[in-house]
């Protein structure tokens, strides 16, 4: 476990990140001079809007032309033939990981560089809320649930698994509703859904691959999209954008005509990020996730990633598992204002409230 460590106001927090390797130039030529460094070993963390000092030494002056410091891909300071240590203060105004890179460049043109990575925190500490039950019903227990979404009063489910995805409209206690059904090829591992303007979208796990559906008499296959490079998991909706997870703390918000990317954010508390997001609800304005193989739902500001509830699910879990597998589903009814988990197997579908610890 390589560690971030403090540099001037910058605070300690863990990670796992590979350090690049620092001194970077062209290994051809006999006249690379390490003319600079960071001041600092390993890799370092800050917390966002927060200022943080970075401190650069000065390892050899002869023939150093320039020295640019940049973040995220963007010089946000440069020195021209500095003669002593050098030192910027600055503020990350996103969470993330981002690179951080110290580069010298000689009077011939010839760069090196020393390069880290800058882990940049959520300042704010996640309100801390338990799921309580309101209300029980009665789940198919063989829903390997992935899915889970309320349209027009109407709900939906997806499920997964290979030769065994499909979608389906149920009722409130699992029943199929007759000729709203519809399964996937068995080469599809069936992963999340959301319903936009009249069309139900279900991303598949490893295949890249989602495809969308008409509502209009039954369920039928309209059309597919591919999106290759990303596993698929979760996805929701904000009426604008489809917005989907894919087992990282990565959240891409796609155009719902053709599924090209619009924008991203990272999914951070203040400890870290939030990996294994997993099935997605979009409730008053936040986007709500199950972290896969845990009892926890988070609840996270679509504009900045940061997470801003954890809800404990524990008491689901107990009630709700029987034989089956992991809590996953989060489906919420506009027309009635209600919230509604379960689990993948689950012999129950919990209505919930979310209540402060």
């Amino acid at each position: 476990m390589k560690k971030y460590i403090v540099v001037a106001l910058i605070v300690l927090v863990g990670g796992a990140l590979v350090i690049l390797p620092l001194m970077k130039g062209d290994s051809e030529t006999d006249e690379l001079i390490v003319h600079v460094a960071f001041n600092f070993e390993g890799n370092v963390g800050t917390t966002v809007n927060t200022e943080s000092t970075i401190k650069i030494k000065l390892v050899e002056k002869e023939d150093l032309a320039k020295v640019d410091l940049i973040f995220n891909s963007k010089v946000i300071k440069s020195w021209n033939k500095p003669t002593s240590n050098m030192e910027f203060t600055f503020a990350p105004d996103r969470i993330g990981t981002f690179t951080l890179q110290v580069v010298s460049t000689n009077v011939k043109g010839v760069k090196n560089s020393d390069d880290r990575h800058l882990r940049v925190l959520s300042d704010i500490t996640p309100e801390q809320l338990t799921a309580k039950i309101v209300d029980t019903y009665r789940h198919d227990v063989s829903s390997y649930t992935q899915g889970l979404e309320f349209y027009k009063g109407r709900l939906f489910e997806g499920t997964g698994q290979f030769g065994k995805s499909k979608v389906s409209e149920v009722t409130l206690d699992g029943e199929p509703v007759e000729g709203f059904s519809q399964t996937l090829n068995g080469a599809y591992f069936g992963e999340g859904i959301t319903i936009h303007d009249d069309l139900l979208y279900q991303l598949t796990w490893k295949k890249g691959k989602c495809f969308v559906y008409s509502l209009d008499g039954s369920i039928q296959i309209l059309d597919d999209f591919d999106f290759i490079g990303q596993e698929g998991w979760g996805l929701c909706n904000d009426g604008e954008f489809l917005i989907m997870s894919d087992g990282t703390e990565r959240i891409t918000f796609r155009n719902p005509k053709n599924f090209q990317i619009q924008k991203t954010i990272d999914v951070y508390n203040d400890r870290g990020p939030m990996t294994q997001l997993n099935e997605l609800e979009y409730i008053d304005g936040k986007i709500y996730a199950n972290v896969y193989q845990t009892n926890l739902v988070v609840a996270i500001d679509p504009e900045s990633g940061k997470v801003l509830e954890q809800i404990n699910c524990d008491a689901l879990y107990a009630a709700g598992r029987g034989n089956g597998e992991v809590l996953n589903g989060i489906a919420f009814n506009s027309e009635t204002g209600k919230t509604y988990l379960t689990g993948k197997n689950w012999k129950y579908l919990f209505e919930v409230e979310f209540a402060r610890n």
